[in-house]
């Protein structure tokens, strides 16, 4: 790092940490409904 560079990898992994941390905990709340409706659709009538 330069003397008035900017740290690029902590920056990366703050954005890449911001983008996965809400689709987690949404796919956290809607587990059960995910697991519902892949179930239903894979049961063939």
């Amino acid at each position: 790092m330069q003397r008035y560079g900017t740290d690029r990898g902590a920056i990366h992994a703050g954005m890449v940490t911001m983008s996965v941390v809400p689709a987690m905990i949404v796919c956290g709340i809607f587990q059960r409904q995910f697991i519902t409706g892949t179930t239903a659709g894979a049961v063939k009538a």
